[in-house]
């Protein structure tokens, strides 16, 4: 009985470890494609600058995406650079390909639905 709660145990954490990276391409202006694991994550690089009156504020100096390719090691593409971006398993059709500049653009609402009156259902 032991055995079989192990072996149960053991399969499902196989199941559930089975899908936690999901591997996606990366499509640069110059047309080479890597593959990432895990999304690409938007990183900001600030730079401390003092004003003429001696305050201290942080500058914007640049965004790039930042993510580990499949041979492990880190790749940093500035945003100007990323053409496409889409999950691996979409294969190239283009259904699952969303465009980095529109990544923080917020999300359409949907228009809320009336509920009908409980007499004309």
């Amino acid at each position: 009985m032991f055995k079989r709660i192990q072996f149960l145990a053991m399969l499902l954490s196989l199941c559930v470890l089975s899908g936690c990276v999901t591997r996606y391409t990366v499509v640069l202006n110059s047309g080479s494609v890597t593959t990432s694991k895990g999304k690409p994550k938007i990183k900001s690089q600030y730079e401390t600058v003092t004003d003429a009156q001696g305050k201290e504020r942080k500058v914007l100096v640049a965004e790039y995406y930042e993510f580990e390719d499949v041979g492990g090691d880190t790749q940093r593409f500035p945003l100007s650079r990323i053409a496409h971006i889409y999950p691996a398993s979409d294969n190239g059709k283009g259904d699952l390909y969303y465009i980095p500049n529109d990544y923080n653009m917020p999300d359409i609402k949907k228009p809320k639905l009336k509920k009908k009156p409980w007499y004309k259902k």
